[in-house]
């Protein structure tokens, strides 16, 4: 908000400068106006419109195309700024400053135009302090933190899904959204299925949970989170693959075996199929280690994910909570660049200390 204020201030200050730079040397002297029969005022001192405004005192500041910009008395007191169109001013002003219609439609088209240039800056200026802020707010927040792994909304009142395993016996929590860094409640966790639920005030773009058992073996999936922060930095990444297995270690009904590459900080995000609901929510890799001790070969993308069925199982234990989950998007085409989007809008870096 008040970011926004700044912006339009801003835009405010630039046309006065703007005005100011372009004063013309002499102003021609105000013609007698009158707004109907029978009224009428001084010259050089009130203009009335079309639609009957009184402007006392007037003092001319400019004259564009368009219009008149004035300075004025207000029944109020103190000085008023106004700027009149010509099309609501008598015939006899418009007249007196050759007023043409084609000329004030292009002045104020070129007007629209600078200011919406001038507008597109400032926003990229301010998004772009405000993402130095975030930014130095998460990095810091990073450098003092336990344990970190990713997290999505599943409610736009600021629920959301991680690991268990991200969360357990942390003392505090928090997560860094595109709002700055918040703290987080650990709401309720199932251990046997490594998920919890933690809640965060605010307002936030949630994703939707898939039908159970709506996967298939071979599906497109992807993943953003949080790989390896130390070292690939705390930006999200994105990694693509598929459903490798409807079945996770030693054949556990309760997960997927996925293909998409996932690192350690990976845990707890959300396994996104091409409509944009959430199948699975990152858990484990296979690790080199036991994959070479069990076979003499290190695993190539062998990840696992648990299924959004026992996700909802959890979500099941709080009644009030089932309502406000987000409707599963139909099963029809859509840019793969839109589905991203809204998950990286959803996923969050999880912080325990």
């Amino acid at each position: 908000m008040k970011s926004n204020r700044l912006l339009w201030t801003l835009l405010l200050v630039w046309g006065w400068v703007a005005s100011a730079a372009a004063q013309p040397a002499t102003i021609p002297a105000l013609a007698t106006t009158s707004a109907s029969p029978g009224r009428s005022h001084s010259v050089g001192l009130v203009i009335v419109t079309r639609d009957g405004k009184d402007y006392k005192d007037v003092q001319l500041q400019k004259v564009e195309p368009d219009g008149l910009l004035i300075s004025y008395a207000p029944d109020d007191g103190g000085v008023g700024i106004a700027k009149l169109k010509f099309e609501n001013l008598p015939e006899d002003l418009q007249r007196s400053y050759n007023y043409n219609p084609t000329n004030a439609m292009a002045f104020e088209r070129a007007e629209r135009q600078s200011e919406g240039r001038l507008r597109a800056q400032l926003l990229a200026q301010d998004r772009a302090v405000q993402a130095r802020r975030l930014a130095d707010e998460l990095s810091e927040a990073w450098s003092t933190a336990r344990e970190s792994g990713t997290g999505f909304f599943i409610t736009s009142d600021g629920y959301l899904l991680t690991c268990n395993h991200v969360v357990n016996n942390a003392a505090r929590l928090t997560v860094a959204t595109r709002q700055g860094v918040l703290p987080a409640e650990f709401v309720q966790a199932d251990v046997a299925n490594d998920l919890a639920l933690l809640k965060v005030d605010g307002t936030f773009f949630p994703l939707p949970l898939a039908a159970s058992n709506s996967a298939q073996l071979g599906e497109s999936v992807f993943t953003v989170g949080f790989p390896n922060p130390g070292v690939q930095g705390l930006q999200p990444k994105l990694t693509r693959g598929e459903i490798s297995s409807l079945a996770g270690i030693r054949d556990n009904p309760g997960e997927y075996q996925i293909s998409v590459p996932v690192q350690p900080g990976n845990s707890g995000g959300a396994v996104v199929d091409e409509y944009g609901n959430v199948t699975g929510i990152v858990a484990a890799r296979l690790s080199d280690e036991a994959a070479l001790a069990s076979s003499g070969m290190t695993a190539q993308d062998v990840n696992y994910a648990v299924k959004s069925s026992r996700a909802k199982v959890l979500l099941d234990t709080l009644p009030d909570l089932a309502g406000k989950l987000k409707p599963p998007h139909p099963f029809r085409d859509r840019r793969f660049e839109d589905v991203v989007r809204e998950a990286q809008d959803a996923v969050v870096l999880v912080l325990a200390y």
